[in-house]
């Protein structure tokens, strides 16, 4: 996925000319991409490393940093790849590498792989309530879910839309960044007082 669109933003000419990032080309499908492992790391692994002697604590705690460690890699990956591509297109295309800024991007690689952390905690949510809990729980952590990752769509990109209602919020980078670490602090209090006393399915 990471490669073809790198291979689209190259031969994009306009991307250029427009300042189009590549990192923020690949943000959403990542995103996307952090829910849905969040949904099935939990449904997949969680009984099964219990089952073999890992605690509930042992494996939030390795869960949270996994997570953590695919998201910032994500970034960090797709960092470097904008700097190659921007390599190439100054060799064949006289680009200015110059237009690379290491302290922004640097900034984006932490702002992004946070966005993503968020996004992975949203999918846990919409896990451990689909896993031990009755029906009225399961749809309420959809909705807890789409909230978080609404949130934190409202905190870095300054907009809201729940249905009818929209919601607009313009801050400063860094305590957007703050703000959303709170909103990672957060989410991981609740997964793990969630599944602290929830039942094992061992098969």
């Amino acid at each position: 996925m990471l490669a073809i669109q790198a291979v689209v933003f190259y031969f994009n000419l306009n991307g250029y000319e427009a300042n189009l990032d590549f990192m923020a080309l690949i943000s959403q499908p990542s995103m996307a991409y952090m829910f849905v492992i969040g949904i099935l790391v939990f449904l997949n692994y969680f009984g099964y490393f219990v089952k073999n002697g890992v605690t509930r604590r042992d494996y939030f705690i390795g869960s949270a940093i996994a997570a953590g460690g695919v998201a910032f890699s994500i970034n960090i990956i797709g960092a470097i790849t904008t700097v190659i591509i921007y390599m190439v297109g100054a060799l064949l295309n006289s680009w200015e590498m110059d237009m690379i800024d290491p302290f922004l991007k640097t900034k984006q690689v932490i702002s992004l792989s946070l966005i993503l952390y968020g996004y992975y905690i949203a999918g846990w949510i919409v896990a451990a309530g689909f896993y031990g809990f009755s029906r009225w729980y399961k749809s309420a952590s959809i909705a807890i879910a789409v909230l978080y990752a609404g949130i934190i769509n409202l905190i870095w990109k300054g907009e809201m839309t729940i249905q009818n209602l929209y919601f607009r919020l313009d801050l400063p980078p860094m305590i957007a960044i703050i703000l959303v670490i709170i909103m990672i602090v957060l989410g991981l209090t609740l997964i793990r007082k969630a599944t602290k006393q929830m039942p094992v399915k061992i098969d």
